[in-house]
């Protein structure tokens, strides 16, 4: 079983610990740590509404949504030798960290609408606010550790806790061509997220194949989008989102045809077949009641997914949908008018085969875990 959280997937749900090692706090902690894919084994606050996490306020008008930090309670050794960057300086008072804390910068990417990844002051003093329960507190005996793109650790005499991080604008002055650049796709460009480097790859042979689009130079990262330029020297761009979302996509449809199979939490096996692709490489789809030669032709398909849809397991849950096998469509498309040229991505879902699962519980995702 694998479920989201704003730390990451969870591999398994770890024995309880003594809620007397807890700190206090005027909320509860969870019952139960989750431990995380990357081996952190954490106590989350116990705060949700109508289902979804709640926030845990941490003083002079402060809060953190409470799937957004937690308790350390294992793990921890191992996870800063594995992600630990540096050590972010604080100020010595919450006062001062508007003005005086540094912002760090664990990561750039594109993925998330923004520049990167990381904390800015507010985020480093809603932390350290959580870690002392809103409480005084000496730089000098606390360590606050940053960890690239991955929740950052603060550690005082309570223990250790961890933040997720949080999106970044460009930093004055941030020299961008001396950030360490990937080989990605015959460019040399600034990426730290890899699905959305694989994206780009993925990008440069679909624009080539359907649109007769050669890219030839990575020009920059800005305001969430990678800019590249053509052979015939126009300027396209696409935001690091729509990047991220095409690097599991299939351009070969012997990748996505044939038997698929999903097993929910509860032990029911669901199976389809998907066996035939409807819509190759490079068509338009009928789309809203207008066949594919009437769709634009900077409209097309590049590429194919699959999937299961489970209503139990969705934000919004319900216990009396169906079960359903999906098959995606991959579309890119590449607007017209003035420069730069906005490429986005879109899927189109079919479904392929459902069924109405037997099982009806409901899935511990209706707590935003």
């Amino acid at each position: 079983m694998s479920v989201q959280s704003e730390f990451g997937d969870f591999a398994d749900l770890t024995p309880g610990v003594d809620r007397d090692d807890l700190p206090d706090r005027e909320f509860a902690w969870q019952e139960e740590p989750t431990t995380f894919a990357d081996g952190l084994s954490v106590v989350m606050p116990d705060v949700t509404s109508r289902g979804e996490p709640g926030y845990v306020t941490v003083g002079d008008g402060r809060s953190i949504r409470a799937n957004e930090f937690g308790y350390v309670v294992g793990g921890l050794e191992g996870y800063l030798e594995e992600y630990r960057d540096r050590e972010i300086d604080i100020p010595p008072y919450y006062s001062r960290f508007d003005d005086e804390a540094e912002t760090y910068l664990g990561g750039v990417t594109a993925a998330n609408g923004s520049f990167g990844v990381g904390a800015h002051s507010r985020r480093l003093e809603t932390a350290v606010r959580a870690a002392t329960g809103g409480g005084a507190f000496s730089s000098s005996e606390m360590a606050v550790i940053g960890c690239g793109k991955r929740p950052f650790i603060v550690q005082n005499e309570q223990g250790a806790f961890v933040f997720s991080a949080v999106d970044l604008g460009r930093p004055d002055g941030f020299d961008l061509d001396a950030y360490p650049h990937s080989e990605v796709a015959g460019f040399q460009l600034p990426e730290d997220v890899e699905e959305v480097r694989r994206g780009i790859t993925f990008l440069k042979e679909a624009l080539a194949d359907q649109f007769d689009i050669t890219l030839v130079r990575h020009d920059t990262l800005a305001d969430g989008f990678h800019y590249f330029e053509t052979e015939d020297g126009s300027t396209v761009r696409i935001k690091g989102y729509h990047l991220h979302q095409l690097a599991d996509t299939a351009r070969d449809p012997m990748e996505v045809l044939g038997e698929m199979a999903y097993e929910d939490p509860w032990g029911e096996t669901f199976s389809a077949e998907w066996d035939e692709i409807e819509y190759e490489l490079g068509t338009p789809m009928s789309r809203r009641s207008r066949p594919p030669e009437e769709r634009p032709q900077n409209d097309v398909v590049v590429g194919y997914a699959r999937g299961w849809s489970d209503p139990r397991r969705s934000r919004r849950v319900s216990l009396s949908g169906r079960v359903k096998a999906r098959a995606y469509y991959v579309r890119l498309k590449v607007g017209e008018g003035s420069e730069p040229l906005t490429i986005t991505r879109e899927r189109q879902a079919e479904t392929v085969a459902e069924r109405r699962p037997e099982n009806k519980m409901e899935l511990a995702t209706t707590k935003g875990i």
